[in-house]
């Protein structure tokens, strides 16, 4: 594995982190917010309104790019590496984890259409200061649920989803 496939290879991880160097901390409309738009994707079973919640690849380049000095020379090369990454595994991993919270939830009985939303949580990430956890509790049939994001990023000042969605 060459340095430009490293780099890209961990810059999902520490995009957010290289941008500041204090802990970044979401308000609650922020994340009210995130939540409010993830509850729309959910009655919708909607894959395309929960990709469009997770940051995009520009997003992402314009964090590479302001932090040019972490990739040197290899910027150019380590956008293009990662923009195949993105488009080869975080996407698709991003979708497969809302189709399957999706699917567990029929199968528990859940009908998304009819879900309502009851609190959400936010928890710090222990591994980051720039990731968090949601938990989502959702209500269907007077039967309460938790809904799990893990890793939620905080980029550009914007909460926002991860491939990592459960029903926790």
């Amino acid at each position: 594995m060459n340095k430009v496939t490293t780099l890209a290879g961990v810059t999902m991880l520490a995009l957010a982190t290289l941008t500041d160097a204090r802990p970044l901390t979401p308000v609650g409309n922020q994340v009210g917010q995130l939540v409010d738009h993830l509850l729309v994707a959910l009655q919708q079973e909607s894959v395309e309104a929960y990709t469009e919640l997770f940051p995009t690849l520009k997003e992402f380049h314009e964090v590479m790019e302001n932090n040019r000095n972490f990739y040197g020379e290899s910027l150019a090369q380590a956008q293009r590496e990662f923009a195949d990454e993105y488009t080869r595994t975080l996407v698709p991993a991003l979708q497969e984890s809302f189709s399957r919270a999706l699917s567990e939830g029929k199968e528990l009985g859940i009908d998304w259409s009819r879900i309502t939303l009851v609190s959400w949580e936010l928890t710090p990430s222990t591994a980051s200061s720039s990731a968090f956890q949601i938990a989502m509790k959702i209500q269907y049939e007077g039967t309460t649920y938790t809904l799990v994001i893990d890793k939620a990023l905080v980029l550009h000042d914007q909460v926002h989803v991860s491939p990592a969605i459960r029903i926790g």
